[in-house]
């Protein structure tokens, strides 16, 4: 007997999870943008079956003159594929070695970035004089296959970095979570940007905590609502007044060589009333911890991958076969 799935998304350019039950066979992928649009070297068509390697796909692309189309590899490419996923049984990545991390755009150089794509969170370690990032989640926001990450989170003031070493952590099993503070505002509503996408929701109450060597400890131990979130900067608004707090800053890389706690947030409840406010009213069951664990695939994202890129038009199907 088979099962056969079927849909239809628009890219926001960050990996795609579809939420299908376990035991697929099959999967196909049309980009209906890159179809149209005839992109030189651009993917317009992809493909998975059981059996195939992790992260992998056959790719469908145009050719560098976009005057034909050619069938290869998404290991070929070393770009993102597809992904097989059960939430229940996700572990770490291996441990993969880095060269470098910049400041300006905050550039993590490797040589190997197999299983990351936009939206990966990874876990940077062993960073050579930039000690304040060891130990820390970031979520990917580029990628260059095979040349480096960007993690576009992160804060301004972190110090460059020599070599080190990072691993891909799974999606979460657990909803909320707490996240790590890249960022707080002095203003008379606090914003506050994490290094991770965070996921909270307008009404929810989060705590803070934030050692010495952070600054602004004013705001250690106290807790505000979320009034607003801004999914393209990763913040959250919460209706503490910051203004007259000390500036909120990263340690530096001396300081980091001793023992500290990073900065970090942890959700506490929701503020029904101003949940029920909002248009439409948000969930008020949003503060307790939920099972998020799931079954599905991971798309890649990216020109080549089945995820497409920001805006493009993604439809896809899949099969499922098993016996009575």
């Amino acid at each position: 007997m088979v099962n056969i799935f079927n849909g239809s998304f628009t890219s926001t350019g960050s990996a795609q999870f579809l939420n299908i039950r376990g035991g697929l066979d099959t999967i196909e992928v049309w980009n209906m943008t890159e179809l149209a649009a005839a992109n030189d070297s651009h993917g317009v068509s992809y493909a998975w079956n059981l059996g195939m390697g992790y992260n992998d796909a056959i790719v469908t692309m145009r050719n560098a003159a976009a005057t034909a189309v050619n069938a290869t590899t998404a290991a070929t490419l070393t770009v993102p594929g597809f992904i097989v996923y059960d939430a229940s049984t996700q572990v770490n990545g291996p441990t993969i070695a880095t060269t470098d991390f910049g400041t300006t755009a905050h550039v993590v150089l490797t040589g190997n970035t197999t299983g990351v794509s936009v939206g990966s969170i990874i876990r940077l370690q062993e960073m050579t004089g930039a000690n304040q990032v060891n130990g820390m989640d970031y979520t990917v926001t580029a990628v260059n296959p095979g040349v480096s990450m960007t993690l576009g989170y992160t804060p301004v003031t972190v110090a460059a970095a020599g070599a080190g070493a990072y691993f891909t952590v799974p999606f979460n099993k657990w909803y909320p979570q707490t996240r790590y503070i890249a960022s707080i505002s002095q203003a008379a509503q606090a914003v506050v940007v994490f290094t991770v996408t965070h996921g909270y929701q307008v009404g929810q109450a989060i705590r803070f905590h934030v050692g010495s060597f952070n600054g602004m400890k004013q705001i250690d131990g106290l807790e505000g609502n979320i009034v607003a979130v801004n999914t393209t900067t990763n913040s959250v608004t919460v209706d503490i007044n910051t203004t007259a707090f000390t500036a909120f800053v990263w340690p530096t890389t001396a300081v980091a060589a001793a023992p500290f706690t990073q900065a970090y947030v942890n959700p506490i409840g929701m503020d029904s009333s101003l949940a029920l406010a909002q248009v439409p009213p948000a969930d008020t069951l949003t503060d307790a911890m939920q099972n998020i664990m799931t079954t599905g695939i991971i798309l890649g994202a990216g020109i080549t991958s089945p995820a497409g890129s920001v805006n493009d038009v993604i439809y896809w199907r899949a099969t499922s076969s098993f016996n009575l």
